[in-house]
């Protein structure tokens, strides 16, 4: 599933944001969300007009790629999971203690989601990672039966603008950095595993300048990397009961 969204639509759907919080009583124009909200329009104007690039010169293009790119901070990757698996229809619950509990009749998936800042603290976070995991298995008694999953965001790893001719160019990229990461990093969730995680969930997103046509967006790319096969019996110590699972 590819959400592709316009700039006039990003535009817009900030704009709503703001007034529903504005309808609170909160006042946003001394905050740094209303550059953002004002980026957006213009941007979405200009590139109607086919005058994207004049707009990068006139506002300066880090501004612009910052009010694009950085509008949901630390708290993105953490919403666009929960957000992309419930327009797929997955059952997710926000209750603590696990940033997502997948839930279905027969047992459940707790994930734990980590947006990755310093390639010296990839193995730290992977490792916490696991470990928040774990304590949550400690949490659910035997009448009902947890899996795990690792979120990875690497977004803030390389920040560098991607220039892209077409959305070939553009996938090839990001499908490589994606590639890059796993063969660097596959190692450290490999030997963590326990068996009870069913994979690790990569997401890369950058701000791109396409060049036909012209786009200046936030390109974003994800893939699921499973630590099991599709049919795996579980075994567990409580009654050792099977359980067969096709994920």
């Amino acid at each position: 599933m590819i959400d592709r969204t316009t700039h006039r639509e990003q535009a817009l759907r900030f704009d709503w944001a703001c007034k529903w919080v504005e309808s609170f009583g909160i006042k946003l124009n001394p905050a740094r969300v209303a550059i953002y909200r004002r980026d957006l329009e213009d941007l979405a104007d200009h590139v109607e007009a086919s005058t994207g690039l004049e707009f990068e010169k006139e506002r300066g293009l880090e501004n612009v790629i910052n009010s694009v790119v950085e509008l949901a901070r630390n708290t993105g990757f953490h919403l666009w999971f929960v957000s992309t698996a419930a327009k797929c229809d997955v059952p997710i619950d926000l209750r603590p203690p696990a940033d997502a509990t997948i839930r279905t009749s027969a047992d459940s998936i707790a994930v734990e989601c980590k947006r990755l800042f310093s390639p010296r603290k990839v193995e730290q976070n992977i490792r916490k990672g696991f470990q928040q995991l774990q304590e949550r298995y400690k949490q659910y008694d035997g009448r009902t039966e947890i899996f795990g999953a690792l979120a990875l965001s690497l977004g803030k790893l390389d920040e560098c603008l991607i220039e892209a001719h077409d959305e070939a160019d553009l996938r090839a990229q990001g499908n490589e950095k994606l590639e890059r990461f796993r063969l660097e990093y596959e190692r450290h969730w490999l030997r963590r595993s326990t068996g009870r995680e069913i994979g690790v969930f990569l997401h890369w997103s950058a701000p791109v300048r396409m060049k036909d046509p012209y786009l200046l967006i936030t390109a974003t790319n994800f893939h699921f990397y499973p630590l099991c096969e599709p049919y795996t019996i579980f075994l567990f110590p409580q009654g050792h009961k099977e359980y067969l699972t096709n994920r």
